[in-house]
Parts: structure tokens; C-alpha cells; sequence
């Protein structure tokens, strides 16, 4: 059974997400977004940080719950049902060279993601939308 303290802070993720998403669909920094909505940016600022450590927290315990099938051939037919927001793959040509790299790392800021031949593109794609969402410069 869960805690009143809990719920109170199940319950304010849940708003400080919902506010974060709208500050991000305006369009406007956060300090101007803070100042529009009368709200202290340092509470914005705490509240951006604990979803961040949040979803790092959910990806890493999904990623461990899961063993990593192999990667499918990516399919040339649009992802049924597919929103313009959603991540896309795109077939790549391979290099000249004749040597496969066995990894590919991804860096955006504090965030560092290595891919390798035993990566889904599910968990890939899961992975970039929640990156992209929480570090919309990414």
C-alpha cells in the first residue's frame, strides 16, 4: 500500500510533467514560460531534474528487465498509425569501408547512448522519444 507522501509525489510528477510538456509546446524558454505563468523558475528547474532522474531511472530498470534481441532488417513501409512527432528510421547505405563498426555512441549533453548490433529498434526508439522529451535540444 502506498504512502500518503506517495501519492503527493506521484501526484506532483504528474502536474510538474504536465507543465514541463506545456512549456516545451509554447515555444518560449523556461525562464520566459516561468515568468508568464508566475512561476519561481528554480521550482521549474527542480521539478525538470526529478522527471529527468525519473525516466533515466524507469529506462535503466526496463533495460535491465529485458534481454536485447537481435536488431530486425529496418522495413521499408511507414510504421502504421505513426504521428509526425514519432522517431522514424531511415535505411542507411553502408560506408564504403569494408570493416562493420560493432557499436555506434550518441552523445547529447550529459547523455551518452551506445547502440549495438544487439539493440532493438524498439528499445532504440523507445529510448530517443523519452531522450527527446526530456532534452528536447537532442
Amino acid at each position: 500500500m502506498k504512502s500518503v507522501n506517495q501519492v503527493k509525489r506521484q501526484e506532483s510528477l504528474k502536474k510538474w510533467l504536465e507543465i514541463i510538456k506545456d512549456q516545451r509546446a509554447s515555444g518560449l524558454s523556461a525562464l520566459a514560460y516561468c515568468k508568464r505563468e508566475g512561476i519561481a523558475n528554480t521550482t521549474f528547474y527542480y521539478w525538470q531534474n526529478q522527471i529527468q532522474k525519473l525516466l533515466i531511472q524507469q529506462h535503466e530498470q526496463q533495460e535491465k528487465a529485458k534481454a536485447l534481441p537481435a536488431v530486425k532488417p529496418a522495413s521499408k513501409k511507414p510504421v502504421a498509425n505513426a504521428k509526425k512527432a514519432d522517431v522514424q528510421f531511415a535505411p542507411l547505405s553502408s560506408a564504403s569501408s569494408t570493416k562493420t563498426p560493432s557499436s555506434l555512441e550518441l552523445r547529447c549533453g550529459p547523455v551518452r547512448l551506445t547502440v549495438t548490433e544487439a539493440t532493438s529498434s524498439e528499445l532504440l526508439k523507445r529510448t530517443l522519444c523519452v531522450l527527446r522529451d526530456v532534452f528536447p535540444a537532442c
